[in-house]
C-alpha cells in the first residue's frame, strides 16, 4: 500500500513538471528566446494568475529582468543574483502546494525571488519559508523584495553560514526543502538536511542538469540512501527531488 502511494506521488510530481515544461516549449515557439528578453512575456500563466496576485506577478517580473542584466554584468559569481527560472517558480509553488508543505526551508536566498514562490505558496497552505543567506548585500535586496512583495510575514530570514545553521536543526523540522547554494558544500550538509527533512518530507535541488557534473556524488549519495525514492524532472536547469519514505512502523493507511 505504501510503495503504491509514493509511486503515484511521484508520478503526479512527473506529470506536473512534464506539463509545465510542455507549456514552456510551446511559449518558446511563439516567442524567440524568451530567456534573453524577461520583459517580452508575463510572470504569471493562466494557471498561475489564480494564485498570483498582479503586484506580485509585477514584482516577480521586475527581479526576473534586473536578475538577469546583473549577472550578465557581473563577473563574480558569488556577486551574481543566479535565480531560478520561472517554470522552476511554478513547479516549486505546484509541489508546496499539493503536499501541503507549512514548514518550508530554502538554503540559498540570493534576492528572494525563489523564496516568493515558495512563501506563495505558503500563504496558501498556511504556512511559512525559513530562507538562509550569507552574503549581506543579497539579505538587504531579499528583506526589501519581501516587503514590496506583501509576503513578508510567511517569511524569516535566517542571516549565516548554512552549515552551522543546519546542524542545530531539530530532526524533521520541515516539509519540504529547497537547495540551491554552494554546490560544493552540499555532501558536507547532508547529514543535517536528512535529518531536517520530515518523513513524507520532499527534497528539491537546483541545477541538476545545468550543473550535474559538479552534483553527481551529491546526488549519487542521496540515491543510494534506501530512506529516499529520487526522480530527476526537466524544468528550467533541472530540479532533483528525493522524498523521504515513512516507514511502515510509522506509516498508518487513511482508509483504516
Amino acid at each position: 500500500m505504501l510503495n503504491n502511494i509514493l509511486l503515484i506521488v511521484a508520478l503526479i510530481g512527473i506529470m506536473v513538471s512534464l506539463l509545465l515544461q510542455l507549456r514552456y516549449q510551446e511559449y518558446r515557439g511563439t516567442h524567440p528566446n524568451p530567456d534573453r528578453n524577461p520583459e517580452r512575456y508575463p510572470i504569471a500563466s493562466s494557471n498561475h494568475e489564480k494564485m498570483v496576485s498582479s503586484a506580485l506577478s509585477a514584482l516577480l517580473g521586475e527581479l526576473e529582468t534586473f536578475g538577469l542584466r546583473h549577472d550578465q554584468a557581473c563577473e563574480e559569481r558569488t556577486e551574481r543574483m543566479l535565480n531560478i527560472t520561472r517554470d522552476t517558480g511554478e513547479f516549486l509553488g505546484c509541489m508546496a502546494i499539493a503536499m501541503r508543505a507549512r514548514r518550508i526551508l530554502e538554503i540559498g536566498t540570493s534576492n528572494g525571488y525563489s523564496t516568493l514562490w515558495l512563501a506563495n505558496a505558503a500563504r496558501h497552505t498556511g504556512g511559512q519559508v525559513t530562507t538562509i543567506e550569507y552574503a549581506p548585500d543579497k539579505i538587504r535586496l531579499a528583506s526589501d523584495n519581501f516587503r514590496k512583495s506583501g509576503l513578508a510575514p510567511y517569511i524569516r530570514q535566517s542571516y549565516g553560514d548554512a552549515g552551522p545553521i543546519l546542524n542545530a536543526l531539530d530532526a524533521k523540522t520541515f516539509d519540504l526543502i529547497f537547495l540551491d547554494a554552494e554546490r560544493n558544500e552540499y555532501l558536507t550538509w547532508w547529514p543535517a538536511i536528512r535529518s531536517a527533512l520530515a518523513d513524507g518530507g520532499l527534497l528539491i535541488v537546483d541545477n541538476a542538469v545545468s550543473h550535474a557534473q559538479e552534483l553527481s556524488d551529491f546526488i549519487q549519495q542521496v540515491q543510494s540512501d534506501t530512506g529516499f525514492c529520487t526522480a530527476l524532472v526537466p524544468v528550467g536547469k533541472g530540479e532533483f527531488i528525493a522524498t523521504k519514505l515513512v516507514t511502515q512502523a510509522e506509516y498508518q493507511d487513511p482508509s483504516t
